[in-house]
């Protein structure tokens, strides 16, 4: 009887425990959905073995005809850096545009880049962050490699989210969509041209030295005699890289900037820089490491969270 009655309470209490607390940037992606199982329904009929979505058909970030009928906001041949619209975004068009960001020259792998490349990247996507500040409640910059990852194209190119609605608890969530202001792609595609051309000439502000005495980030990055037990791996010039405590998935580590800053668009270029080359270069290395001490890996994630100008002073 007792074993019954823990069964009962298990039930009873797993949904309290499932709940997404208001706070969490939730989404609903249909198109992403049903772009993902058209794919993976793909992959089913002819297996791909690599870690990445290799295939003999065009690249669709290559192809000219391919290209023209997707959503691109600018091209930069001088820095090799294109910036366009997610067709198939994570979230619908009202929570806010979702902006890939990719080398115009064909790149698979994270070694493929040289260092040039790759700043011009993590330059592009700061100055995108500093043009969406103003409308953001958070920003999010990751990469997805490999297609357990959900990398669909195996061209390189990293997500731009800025989420333009505040945190909602899952009922106010499914509340909104039912009154969408933004429809089609067309509409976010318009918008988004508007938006750009009005602040093409926003300038990052040089970084002010920050701390903060109560952040557990901080206290880490002050406390070097402490880096065994908090797990820090390395330190550089603008940042450090330790296990994360509270990891979310295995093999996961954290790179910290030294400066105690909320927003993408706040840290020096230099410190957003060698965070993101610290990223790219740690992505395969931590595959090998999960492909022997962990089990088979077949790529990975980078993630960076940023809070926008809308987010609260406790958030930020």
């Amino acid at each position: 009887m007792f074993h019954y009655g823990v069964i009962l309470l298990g039930l009873f209490f797993s949904p309290l425990f499932g709940m997404v607390p208001k706070g969490n940037q939730l989404e609903f992606g249909p198109t992403r959905k049903v772009y993902n199982n058209s794919i993976i329904q793909a992959e089913q009929k002819e297996p791909v073995k690599s870690t990445v979505n290799t295939s003999t058909k065009p690249c669709v970030f290559c192809d000219k005809e391919m290209l023209a009928g997707n959503f691109i906001l600018h091209e930069d041949h001088e820095r090799g850096v294109r910036q366009m619209m997610n067709k198939f975004p994570y979230m619908d068009f009202d929570q806010g545009p979702q902006i890939l960001i990719m080398p115009l020259s064909h790149k698979e792998h994270p070694k493929d880049f040289s260092f040039k490349e790759l700043i011009n990247q993590v330059d592009t996507v700061q100055q995108l962050s500093a043009q969406l500040y103003e409308d953001a409640y958070t920003q999010e910059y990751f990469h997805n490699w490999g297609a357990i990852s959900g990398q669909s194209v195996p061209h390189w190119h990293s997500q731009f989210k800025n989420f333009e609605m505040p945190p909602m608890s899952l009922p106010e969530r499914t509340e909104s969509v039912k009154n969408c202001r933004i429809g089609p792609i067309e509409e976010a595609f318009k918008r988004m041209q508007i938006v750009m051309q009005s602040r093409k000439d926003i300038k990052l502000a040089p970084q002010k030295e920050v701390s903060d005495s109560e952040c557990n980030c901080c206290l880490i990055k002050n406390g070097q005699e402490d880096d065994k037990k908090n797990f820090v791996i390395a330190r550089f010039e603008h940042n450090y890289v330790c296990i994360s405590h509270y990891p979310c998935l295995p093999g996961e580590l954290s790179i910290i900037p030294n400066n105690h800053v909320a927003a993408i668009k706040d840290l020096s270029q230099e410190a957003l820089r060698e965070n993101m080359v610290l990223a790219m270069a740690l992505l395969p290395i931590m595959k090998d490491y999960a492909d022997v001490y962990i089990r088979e890996c077949g790529g990975g994630n980078t993630y960076t969270k940023s809070m926008g100008k809308k987010a609260s002073d406790e958030q930020k």
